[in-house]
C-alpha cells in the first residue's frame, strides 16, 4: 500500500473524498500499486513522516518547505489550480474590506481593526499579509486586533455581517464566493500593498507564492516516484479532480524559494527560533566551527576577488553583451512600432500590402531570434547551441535542395527547438553532470511545452509541429511517445542536426566527440532511427566544413 499524506483544510473525511479522484488516476497508471488517501493536520505531521509510512506528500507551500528542510522531502511536481480566471500555479493574501468603509484605504488604516483570519500557517490568509506588513514597519502582531475562523469564507462572512473590520484570505476566495452567489460583486474592496504583482488575474493584495507541492518523502524509491511524476504531469485538465478538488493538473516542480523567504523573515517553521539570544547561544557553543567556517569564507572570498580581477576583461564584455542585447531589443522595439506604422499608412494598396506582408515576416524572424536569445541567456551549457542547430539544419535543407520557405522553416524552429526549456527548473538545466531518472523524465516533456508555447504564436510555418517532433525516431524510439502521427520531413532533419551538434558541443560530464566518430553515430543509425537522405545530406555537409560548428 502507497500512502499518500494529504494536509487537512477543513474536515478529515471531506479530505479523503476531495482527492479520491487522485487515487483513480495513479491506479490507473500505476495498477500494481494500491494508492491511499492519509488527511494530515500540522500537529501530526512529524509523527507520520518519522514512521507513519507515508511514500508521498500533497501539501501547501509552507508545510512542503518545513518538511524539506527538517524531513529531507523533495518536490515532484506543483499543482495547478482551476479558477474563475484559468488555470493558476501561484496564490498570493488577500486583505479585503466593505466597500463602504471609506476610511479603510490602505493597509496602514487598518492598526488597531478587528482582522478576521484562518490559522497561524496559513500562507494565503495570514503569513503573506504579516510579511508585507512587516516592511511597511507595522508590528501587525501588536496593532491588529485578530479573530479566528475556522474558513475563508468565515472570514469574509465576518467583514460583510460587520463583526469584523477586515478579512485575510487567498487569492480566488472572493471571486469562487461571488461566483456561488454567496457574496455581492460590489460587496467587497481589496487593499494592495505595493509588493503586490501587476496584472495578476485574480484580486490580490500581496507578492505571489507558488501553490501546493507534491512531494517524495525519504521512504518513496525513486522508480515509483518518478511513475507517479509522470502520471501528475499527464493527468488532463478535464479530470475528476477538477469537480472535486478545483485542480486542473500538475506542472513541473516551481521554485519554493520566495516561500523559505517568507518562513525566514518571520521567524517561523524550519527558521522558528533563529533570533536574539538563540543565535548569540549557538555561536558561543559552537566558536570553534564558527571560526572554522569564517576562516574559510574569508579564503573563499579572497579567491573569488582574485578571479573577478583576473577575468575584469570577461565581466566588460559580458557588460558589454548586455548593452548590446538591450540594444537589440530597442530595437526590435522600434522597428515593430515603424511597422504598426507603416500599416496603417499603406493598408489601402495590394502593392503596398505585399510590402506590409514581408516586414511582418522579416518582424516575426526577429521576434523569434529575440526568444531564442532569452532562452540560451538562461542556460550556460544551451548559449550558442540553438543557433548551431539552426544553421546545421538550414545547411542539410540547402544540400537536399529543398524549397527556400522549408530551409526559413528549419532555421527559425532550430532558433526555439529547446524553448520548452524554459520551463524545466534552472537547478536541473544548469546541473554539471549526467541527469537521474526522474530529472530526464521533467525534461523530455520540454518539446511539448515548446509546441504548446509555438502554438500560441500565429507563425506562416509550421514550427510548433516540428518543435513537438524534434526527439522523435523513425523506429518509435526517442519522446514524445504518446503521438501517432507522421514525423515530418523539417522534424527529421532538425532531430539529426540536434543530435549533431549535441555531440560536438563540450559538456562538463563527457569531452567533444571527433568529427570521424559523430558522422560514424548517425550513420549507424541511418534507416532506423534517422531518415537515410537526412544522414546522407548531413555527412556531406559536415565533411565540407570540417569539425566547424
Amino acid at each position: 500500500m502507497v500512502k499518500v499524506g494529504v494536509a487537512v483544510i477543513d474536515e478529515r473525511d471531506k479530505t479523503a473524498k476531495t482527492w479520491a479522484p487522485l487515487v483513480r488516476e495513479l491506479e490507473r497508471a500505476i495498477p500494481e500499486k494500491n494508492f491511499v488517501i492519509v488527511p494530515f493536520d500540522y500537529a501530526e505531521a512529524d509523527a507520520l513522516l518519522k514512521d507513519g509510512g507515508l511514500s508521498f506528500i500533497l501539501a501547501g507551500p509552507t508545510y512542503y518547505v518545513d518538511f524539506e528542510r527538517r524531513h529531507g522531502i523533495s518536490r515532484l511536481a506543483t499543482l495547478v489550480r482551476s479558477s474563475t480566471a484559468g488555470p493558476l500555479t501561484s496564490l498570493g493574501g488577500v486583505v479585503a474590506v466593505r466597500s463602504d468603509r471609506k476610511d479603510l484605504t490602505r493597509p496602514e488604516d487598518l492598526k488597531k481593526k478587528r482582522i478576521a483570519a484562518t490559522g497561524e500557517l496559513a500562507l494565503g490568509g495570514w503569513l503573506s499579509q504579516l510579511r508585507e506588513f512587516a516592511l511597511i514597519d507595522f508590528a501587525a502582531g501588536e496593532q491588529l486586533v485578530v479573530q479566528r475562523y475556522n474558513t475563508y469564507s468565515d472570514a469574509i462572512f465576518a467583514v460583510l455581517n460587520d463583526k469584523a473590520d477586515a478579512a485575510f484570505v487567498r487569492t480566488g476566495i472572493i471571486e469562487d464566493m461571488i461566483k456561488d452567489g454567496r457574496a455581492a460583486p460590489s460587496a467587497l474592496r481589496v487593499l494592495r500593498f505595493s509588493t503586490a504583482p501587476i496584472g495578476f488575474p485574480l484580486e490580490i493584495s500581496t507578492r505571489s507564492y507558488p501553490e501546493w507541492a507534491f512531494a517524495k518523502t525519504l521512504r518513496a524509491p525513486d522508480d515509483l516516484a518518478k511513475r507517479v511524476a509522470l502520471t501528475l504531469l499527464s493527468i488532463p485538465a478535464t479530470s475528476a479532480l477538477k469537480e472535486s478538488a478545483g485542480v486542473v493538473g500538475f506542472t513541473v516542480p516551481l521554485d519554493y524559494a520566495p516561500v523559505h523567504e517568507l518562513l525566514r523573515s518571520q521567524s517561523m517553521g524550519p527558521y522558528a527560533g533563529l533570533h536574539g539570544d538563540d543565535v548569540r547561544n549557538m555561536l558561543v557553543d559552537h566558536a570553534a566551527w564558527v571560526a572554522l567556517v569564517t576562516l574559510l569564507v574569508l579564503v573563499l572570498i579572497s579567491a573569488l576577488f582574485y578571479q573577478a580581477w583576473s577575468n575584469r576583461g570577461l565581466v566588460e564584455t559580458h557588460a558589454q553583451m548586455l548593452r548590446l542585447r538591450g540594444d537589440f531589443e530597442r530595437t526590435v522595439a522600434q522597428r515593430t512600432r515603424d511597422l504598426e506604422a507603416e500599416i496603417e499608412r499603406r493598408k489601402q494598396s495590394d502593392l503596398e500590402r505585399s510590402i506590409e506582408s514581408a516586414k511582418v515576416k522579416e518582424s516575426l524572424v526577429k521576434t523569434v531570434k529575440a526568444v531564442a536569445l532569452t532562452v540560451e541567456m538562461r542556460d550556460p551549457y544551451m548559449s550558442g547551441h540553438q543557433q548551431s542547430v539552426a544553421q546545421l539544419a538550414s545547411q542539410i535543407g540547402i544540400e537536399m535542395h529543398l524549397a527556400q520557405d522549408l530551409i526559413d522553416a528549419l532555421y527559425l524552429a532550430g532558433l526555439v527547438h529547446d524553448i520548452g526549456m524554459i520551463y524545466v527548473p534552472s537547478e536541473i538545466t544548469n546541473r554539471p553532470g549526467p541527469l537521474s531518472e526522474i530529472e530526464f523524465e521533467i525534461v523530455k516533456d520540454h518539446p511539448r511545452i515548446g509546441h504548446e508555447i509555438m502554438s500560441s504564436v500565429d507563425l506562416p510555418w509550421p514550427i510548433a509541429d516540428i518543435v513537438l517532433n524534434h526527439h522523435r525516431r523513425l523506429d518509435g524510439s526517442g519522446y514524445p511517445k504518446d503521438i501517432d502521427t507522421d514525423i515530418s520531413l523539417e522534424a527529421r532533419i532538425l532531430g539529426v542536426a540536434d543530435v549533431v551538434v549535441a555531440m560536438m558541443s563540450h559538456r562538463p560530464y563527457r569531452p567533444v566527440l571527433g568529427i570521424d566518430k559523430i558522422i560514424a553515430e548517425i550513420s549507424q543509425g541511418r534507416g532506423t532511427k534517422f531518415d537515410p537522405e537526412v544522414v546522407d545530406a548531413c555527412v556531406k555537409v559536415l565533411n565540407a566544413r570540417g569539425d566547424a560548428v
